[in-house]
């Protein structure tokens, strides 16, 4: 059989299933047909019924389970276990953020009634065996991504990802705790406002940009793009792989312009350590006049040696909204949720030794 004519009929098997699912009349929990049945029914090979299955369990209709078979879904209640996986490259250290937030939607899994299996890993091939036997038993029906990006064999997996970074785009990372730094700068006189963030900068990422413009015109402040120093394709490639180093760098280039704002916004909170090391270490003292609004999770102790207005949100609050997100698209609802709320905290210096 000719490989048109294979992908011809891999297509017909995909919708004859998904026909009968959708319709009806193959029930949530029924059994499909084995391997060996559908082979002979339709004249094909093994591999392309199973990859015809894996389209299915992609689309969340069907999954596999181990000595039983391949069940239909229940569309109704479709989202039952989840792997929460926190992926750091060889060589580096996963961050607290992302420790923290394992363990908040451990919780948040078990509060709702889920199981979820926990799988952090520094393995190059990103640990692609144990995640493909555990979807293959049925106990997995998502992945659910937080950390740094995955290797492409893990985004090559045949079930639906959610990435953490981009539901938490959607959620409050180039809305509110822009719209609430550039709040509490203007309030302490700030005429003009830069940025320090490891969200992209444009045109890598339209949404931080167009929140820093709709925020500076609601406060009637100024922004200029030499004064946002984000992720990018310009920065030196060996600041690439720790967002500590990545910081320390991008820190050191807003501490030296010559015509620099007199506010600045500052995010994540690891980037917040980084960014008063990179003064210290330059034996530069805050200016007076430079105001600082730093974004900080109230879970992680974070040692600030200035005056500054702290961003404060929580990850406990971050990871219920994920959770939010995964069940809505499981459920096939792609609505919008409201912003993560940061609270403005004023903060006094704190003595700290470098």
């Amino acid at each position: 059989m000719s490989t048109d004519a294979q992908l011809s009929l891999r297509k017909r098997i995909t919708e004859d299933f998904r026909e009968k699912i959708l319709s009806g009349e193959l029930k949530p929990g029924s059994l499909l047909p084995p391997t060996s049945e559908l082979v002979r029914f339709y004249g094909t090979g093994v591999p392309n019924i199973q990859r015809a299955m894996t389209e299915l369990v992609r689309e969340g209709l069907i999954y596999r389970r181990t000595r039983l078979g391949t069940v239909v879904s229940d569309r109704r209640n479709e989202l039952r276990n989840i792997i929460i996986y926190n992926y750091t490259p060889p060589g580096e250290t996963s961050s607290a953020y992302s420790r923290l937030m394992m363990q908040f939607l451990a919780i948040e899994t078990e509060r709702r009634g889920l199981t979820a299996r926990q799988i952090a890993t520094h393995r190059a091939d990103g640990d692609v065996p144990t995640l493909r036997r555990l979807i293959d038993r049925g106990e997995a029906q998502g992945v659910l991504i937080i950390g740094r990006q995955p290797p492409q064999s893990v985004r090559n997996l045949p079930v639906p990802l959610l990435f953490s970074s981009d539901a938490a785009l959607q959620i409050h990372l180039a809305t509110d705790w822009v719209r609430q730094g550039m709040r509490a700068l203007k309030e302490k006189g700030c005429r003009s406002v830069g940025l320090i963030s490891t969200v992209g900068e444009p045109p890598h990422d339209r949404g931080i940009y167009t929140a820093m413009a709709e925020a500076a015109r609601e406060f009637g402040v100024e922004i200029r793009s030499e004064w946002m120093f984000c992720r990018a394709a310009g920065y030196k490639l060996e600041y690439e792989g720790s967002i500590e180093r990545y910081g320390y760098y991008q820190s050191e280039r807003f501490c030296r312009l010559n015509d620099r704002p007199d506010g600045v916004i500052v995010f994540p909170d690891e980037i917040g350590c980084t960014f008063f090391m990179a003064l210290f270490r330059n034996r530069l003292a805050v200016p007076d006049d430079l105001k600082i609004a730093l974004h900080h999770n109230r879970e992680i102790s974070l040692p600030i040696p200035v005056e500054c207005s702290l961003l404060q949100a929580s990850i406990a609050s971050a990871a219920q909204r994920i959770m939010d997100v995964l069940q809505a698209r499981f459920a096939g609802d792609n609505k919008e949720f409201p912003p993560l709320e940061h609270e403005i905290v004023h903060h006094q210096p704190t003595e700290v030794l470098f």
